[in-house]
């Protein structure tokens, strides 16, 4: 199947087609649902490349990334964003909606985003979300 994590994520982007949520406080889905229903937002791409990357044994952790000052629903590109970031043979890489891009490290994944998202460099803040607490919300 899948054994890189270049390929995991060009499978995801290939897949599942962006649908952002109505609600942004909305559950994320489970990596299955998302595959199943070929449909979800950051969160759901991010959950499914770290879990089919999780499934080959290589690094993966999602991470929500948001600006510090751009709040609030006014502002332009202000929801925070959910990526995939992971090592392999020594590379770091990032997975944005199932798009897969080698960086120098962290600092280089925030200056991605921040530009992706049109952000400003220093007022990003990653946190690794890997560890939040799973829900059965989301599962088929």
């Amino acid at each position: 199947m899948f054994r890189e994590p270049e390929s995991i994520s060009r499978a995801v982007h290939d897949r599942v087609a962006y649908k952002p949520d109505s609600d942004p406080q909305s559950e994320w889905q489970s990596p299955e649902r998302t595959w199943d229903n070929r449909t979800g937002d950051c969160e759901d791409f991010a959950l499914a490349v770290e879990a089919l990357n999780k499934e080959q044994g290589l690094d993966a952790r999602v991470y929500v990334v948001s600006s510090r000052t751009l709040v609030g629903s006014n502002a332009a590109n202000a929801d925070p964003h959910a990526v995939a970031i992971g090592t392999h043979n020594g590379q770091m890489w990032v997975s944005s909606n199932g798009q897969h891009t080698e960086v120098a490290g962290l600092r280089d994944a925030k200056d991605m985003i921040a530009r992706e998202q049109g952000w400003f460099f220093d007022d990003v803040e990653v946190v690794d979300a890997s560890s939040r607490p799973q829900s059965s919300a989301g599962t088929p």
